[in-house]
């Protein structure tokens, strides 16, 4: 069998503590940082 299409995907979510707060601001009222990366590759 052979690979033609390969899909990754992940999700994280960053809750910085008092120390991330007291150096940058969030703009927006949630204090969670978000990250959603998708990868393909396709072989042909």
């Amino acid at each position: 069998m052979t690979q033609n299409v390969v899909l990754r995907a992940s999700v994280a979510v960053f809750e910085p503590g008092d120390g991330f707060g007291d150096l940058f601001q969030a703009t927006n009222r949630d204090d969670r940082f978000y990250s959603v990366l998708l990868n393909a590759v396709l072989t042909f």
